[in-house]
């Protein structure tokens, strides 16, 4: 074979590449390799120093400190497949942390300890939300947990054991009764302070002008609204806003073609009126107010009372009709003219719309009045709803009164202004809490619809005026104290804190709780305590919000929680009472509530009005005694007067939302028959569900809470006071209770 050495050989042509191809390739191999080796060496290095600060650790480890040994010791890996590996060593460290935390925790309740002893000794329950000292940190606290002893303790904790100053702690609340409570329980070692009261002084001390906190804004609302209205730009969007269906809470009556399409259209709105299911027929109760303060019973009647008082025209709504004062109570009465108004629900043709069932029947009804008013020389005009409806509203009823010689006279912009100020000055009160800006609420009303998009028009205007008016004459609200002091601690301003605790967090709202996280933000190493009850969150109207108890580690990470489920003031069957009936909303914080009072001649019953006075004079006079009323109308006229004249002295009838945080041996609850309810028909206006983050799905969620309030106020026993004997209240909650004390006196029987 002849090799010619001047010629490459044709196999050396491919293979030489080849050959430089497969070192680069084990080039890249290895170092992959020595990388992989590397990132594998440091992270086990770094996770046995990790593991080595923690075992030395003689307290309790916070979350931020493992981050922080986490990113000092262990770099992000080179090498992706490593990743996998740290991210479990990541979760094996947490592991090491919290079973250090453990052990630190039950060494340190099996040691005798001088720091926990005012009064009784404290359950390992209370001592564990005391001494778990994350830089988050949630204690859920049932009613009669003992909240206020476990708050106290950890303010004597932390100054006398951890050394804290006083001056570093920062002690909130957003209920004035809980400061007075805390404050006398604290005495001089440590300050409780409103939320407002805090955010007050820490705009007076960083603002370089005076200002002026207003308590109550309504009447600077009115002039700012009646200015408004003057414009007849925003005149016509507020009244377009005021009378489409938006406004009200269903559309009128000519607008359904049945009970069934009444009912499908309010469930649609998630709007709760009272129907009488056997019948098949809605309530008529008078459900819905005016701007005169009346309370009338249809959408219509509304629109005509409405367009009475503001065009000042004096009127009565269903006065007795004095020739038959016992039957007869006409819509409206005129007593400048002399004249009765009746609104009639005829369709067209002069027929009853489709919702009257028995339409012969309200015909009859019909001729009844007109024969009425002819024979005793009265005299009657008629609106129907097909004509009311049909077109311009307004006009249709000043051609009818003109024509009946009732002069109508211009818009009365103070009194349209008036009755909505209001209503203004709540929505404005919620949008501030909400931390909403006018372009998210613009947005939001887009996304509902034109009646929203109306509306938004209006407020939008109103709120820029108002912010303008505040402005000019350096006036605040409460709202703008907590934004003002937000943006204080946002500058870097503010005075920092080693711990910030605030108590009553069921009770927080939106913009409350940006200022405590923007407090906690800015004091570098500080560690936040809340102590709540999602159960007792009762204050929507004031813009409280459950969700953010309830949600509160899904948005803000790594939270440590514990929860109180002793019971130290009710018997055993009222706590059980009180558990069964709050826990049939799913959506909530499970806890397993338990008495421990020992308490024994419990009693959990029913009791008719007619036997409500000597069920309390079998009381003892030193005993303690709560009436409760959903409404301030529920109180029974008198009988309080009475007894207390008579030696019981500790007798007191207050609303179920006064006697929240407060207690007493026995507890009457009043079910009226109260035109709104319990839970209560009162509806928010639609606006309000433009300031709404999440909607509860839970029917009447709030409405329950606020009845386990009620229950859990009792010490001794709880009794349900209804109107008659043998009749039960017009409420679904009181057959539920009525059916859990049923079902728990047949287990106790059968046991």
């Amino acid at each position: 074979m002849n090799i010619n050495l001047t010629e490459p050989h044709p196999y050396l042509s491919w293979a030489a590449p080849v050959s430089i191809l497969a070192v680069f390739i084990v080039g890249k191999v290895l170092v992959y390799y020595y990388k992989k080796i590397a990132d594998l060496n440091n992270l086990k290095k770094g996770t046995q120093k990790i593991y080595q600060k923690l075992d030395q650790h003689n307290d309790y480890i916070k979350t931020s400190l493992v981050n922080s040994l986490i990113d000092q010791s262990l770099p992000q890996v080179r090498v992706a497949s490593v990743q996998e590996e740290r991210n479990k060593a990541i979760k094996e460290i947490n592991k090491h942390k919290d079973s250090l935390n453990i052990v630190y925790l039950n060494k340190f309740l099996k040691t005798p300890n001088p720091f926990f002893k005012e009064g009784d000794s404290l359950t390992e329950e209370q001592i564990k939300s005391i001494i778990i000292d994350d830089d988050r940190n949630l204690v859920i606290a049932g009613a009669g947990s003992g909240k206020t002893r476990v708050v106290v303790n950890k303010i004597k904790y932390l100054i006398e054991h951890k050394k804290v100053k006083p001056s570093e702690i920062l002690l909130l609340s957003f209920a004035k009764a809980s400061v007075v409570d805390l404050n006398q329980k604290l005495g001089s070692l440590c300050s409780a302070r409103t939320l407002h009261s805090f955010a007050y002084n820490v705009v007076r001390e960083t603002s370089p002008v005076s200002i002026n906190c207003v308590n109550k804004i309504e009447g600077i609302v009115h002039d700012v609204l009646q200015a408004q209205l003057r414009d007849p730009n925003n005149l016509e969007d507020f009244l377009k806003f005021y009378r489409n269906s938006f406004n009200y809470k269903s559309k009128p009556l000519a607008h359904y073609k049945s009970i069934q399409d009444l009912r499908e259209n309010l469930d649609k709105k998630k709007i709760t009126y009272q129907t009488n299911n056997r019948f098949g027929k809605i309530i008529t109760d008078r459900h819905i107010k005016t701007l005169k303060g009346d309370w009338v019973r249809s959408v219509d009647e509304k629109f005509i009372a409405d367009f009475l008082f503001t065009h000042g025209i004096e009127y009565a709504y269903e006065k007795p009709y004095p020739h038959y004062r016992d039957r007869y109570l006409p819509d409206f009465y005129l007593p400048r003219h002399n004249i009765y108004l009746e609104h009639l629900a005829l369709g067209e043709n002069n027929y009853p719309v489709p919702i009257i069932e028995d339409a012969d029947k309200y015909l009859q009804g019909i001729a009844w009045k007109r024969n009425l008013h002819r024979d005793h020389n009265t005299k009657l005009i008629e609106t129907t709803t097909h004509l009311l409806n049909k077109g311009d509203s307004s006009t249709y009823l000043k051609t009818l009164l003109d024509k009946n010689g009732i002069r109508v006279s211009q818009l009365r912009i103070d009194r349209l202004s008036g009755g909505y100020s209001q209503f203004v000055t709540s929505f404005y009160d919620r949008y501030q809490l909400s931390g909403l800006s006018l372009v998210d609420l613009e947005q939001r009303a887009a996304e509902k619809g034109e009646e929203f998009t109306h509306f938004y028009n209006f407020i939008s205007t109103f709120i820029q005026n108002l912010e303008k008016l505040k402005e000019t004459q350096r006036f605040l609200t409460f709202s703008d104290l907590l934004i003002k002091a937000r943006k204080t601690y946002e500058a870097g301003k503010g005075q920092k804190f080693k711990y910030i605790i605030l108590d009553e967090f069921q009770d927080t709202n939106r913009l409350a709780l940006d200022l405590i996280e923007t407090i906690y933000q800015s004091s570098e190493g500080s560690t936040l305590l809340l102590v709540g009850d999602d159960w007792q969150s009762i204050y929507s109207f004031g813009g409280s919000d459950p969700t953010l108890l309830k949600n509160y580690d899904d948005k803000f990470g790594a939270t440590a929680k514990t929860c109180l489920t002793g019971n130290f003031r009710s018997s055993k069957e009222i706590v059980n009472l009180g558990k069964d009936f709050i826990t049939k909303n799913p959506d909530q914080i499970p806890k397993n509530i338990e008495s421990r009072t020992g308490i024994t001649h419990s009693k959990v019953e029913l009791l008719c009005t007619s036997n409500l006075e000597s069920s309390i004079r079998n009381k003892k006079t030193d005993d303690s005694i709560f009436i409760l009323g959903r409404y301030n109308e529920d109180e029974p006229k008198n009988l309080i007067q009475t007894l207390q004249e008579q030696g019981y002295g500790n007798v007191k009838f207050m609303t179920i939302h006064k006697s929240k945080g407060l207690e007493a041996d026995h507890v009457y609850l009043i079910f009226s028959d109260s035109k709104w309810g319990f839970p209560s028909i009162i509806q928010d206006h639609p606006a309000f569900n433009l300031l709404k983050t999440v909607e509860e799905k839970y029917p009447h969620a709030e409405e329950r809470r606020l009845m386990y309030v009620a229950i859990s106020r009792a010490k001794k026993s709880f009794y349900m006071v209804y109107p008659a004997q043998g009749q039960m209240p017009n409420s679904p909650f009181a057959y539920e209770l009525s059916d859990i004390m049923r079902q728990s006196k047949q287990q106790s029987n059968a046991n």
